[in-house]
């Protein structure tokens, strides 16, 4: 496992930089354009699950601290983004909580989890299969469900996100070392789901990454 330890930054890592960056301004420029077409939940969702391909980008980069600036540069730029910014993906000062708090678990998962397929699967969960869950919660919710501290959620976008986090922990990998038995995948995919559906309004984007990784992390080595 691979964390944040020199500071070392070489050129194959700046074109990475370089690469990183440009794909991140275009998603948003991009978002700009079909803002007229897409509404801002969309519109956000899409950006989630474009930003949730950083793990495949971190193939690119040679040392970890060159691949952990990227997010937390994001992470920044966020937290202190112009309300026309906040607005093209944000309605209201929560909901922008939620997108710095998306960066943010990115930030932490790279420092911590750096090409590794406990932080890709952090990562691919939170971007794609919480997407799923809210889109098929969207569409097709009926069954809806309810902790006091969170907003309401629906049988059918849990099972959703149970799925689409069986399948994000499965391809993660496909990218670094295979560590999980099928067991740990489901009971990974279990948690996700529980994490996903109890957390506080637009806190899940930090506490479904890390408490996913802290649970395989911990029991990988036993399961």
């Amino acid at each position: 496992m691979e964390m944040v330890t020199k500071i070392a930054v070489s050129l194959n890592d700046i074109f990475a930089i370089i690469f990183s960056f440009t794909y991140v301004i275009a998603i948003i420029i991009l978002m700009k354009i079909f803002k007229a077409k897409l509404d801002m939940e969309t519109r956000r969702k899409l950006t989630h699950s474009c930003m949730g391909i950083w793990p495949i980008l971190w193939l690119l980069f040679e040392n970890a601290f060159a691949a952990f600036i990227v997010p937390l540069i994001v992470t920044i730029l966020l937290a202190v983004a112009p309300q026309n910014v906040r607005a093209l993906f944000s309605k209201g000062e929560e909901k922008h909580v939620g997108l710095v708090m998306y960066a943010l678990s990115f930030t932490i998962i790279t420092f911590f989890l750096y090409k590794t397929s406990i932080g890709t699967a952090a990562i691919f969960t939170l971007a794609f299969a919480d997407g799923v869950s809210g889109w098929i919660g969207r569409k097709y919710g009926k069954h809806m469900y309810q902790v006091p501290w969170s907003k309401p959620k629906s049988l059918e976008g849990s099972a959703g996100m149970f799925i689409a986090s069986l399948i994000s922990i499965y391809i993660a990998q496909l990218f670094y070392e295979p560590i999980f038995s099928p067991l740990l995948t489901i009971a990974g995919a279990i948690i996700a789901t529980i994490v996903e559906g109890i957390s506080p309004k637009h806190s899940d984007n930090i506490f479904v990454p890390l408490i996913l990784a802290t649970f395989i992390y911990c029991l990988h080595p036993i399961l």
